[in-house]
This record gives structure tokens, sequence and C-alpha cells, in this order.
């Protein structure tokens, strides 16, 4: 079965399924990272724009700003 996230906006939907595919992060890394992109929808279109590389440096911010 597939993810399923309850938001009509496609910038959303789009970064959770993108933050999710990303290798070399332990899952329930990513689930935060996950959690807190359906959490602020601003953070979330510009993450689902990004490249690999950019999405990867966001998301090592992001784990050193909340660990």
């Amino acid at each position: 079965m597939g993810l399923v996230v309850s938001t009509d906006d496609p910038n959303i939907r789009a970064a959770v399924r993108e933050v999710m595919k990303i290798e070399g992060f332990d899952e329930t890394k990513l689930a935060f990272a996950f959690d807190h992109l359906i959490q602020n929808e601003l953070r979330a279109g510009p993450f689902a724009l990004k490249n690999a590389r950019l999405r990867i440096q966001w998301l090592e911010s992001f784990f050193n700003q909340n660990s």
C-alpha cells in the first residue's frame, strides 16, 4: 500500500514522498523530517523543488538543529 498524505497541497505531497526516498539516513529521522514538512507548508514546497544534493543538505541541517 502506498503512502497516504491527508492534504490537497501538491507541494506537501511531493515533499513528503521525496523525503522518504532519501537514502543514508535512519528511517526514524526521516519520519521526523516527514512530520515536520507535513506541519510546515512553507518549508514543504521549497524542499520538494530542491535537487537530491540540496535535500540531503537540508536534512543534515534540520537534524543538526533538532537533535
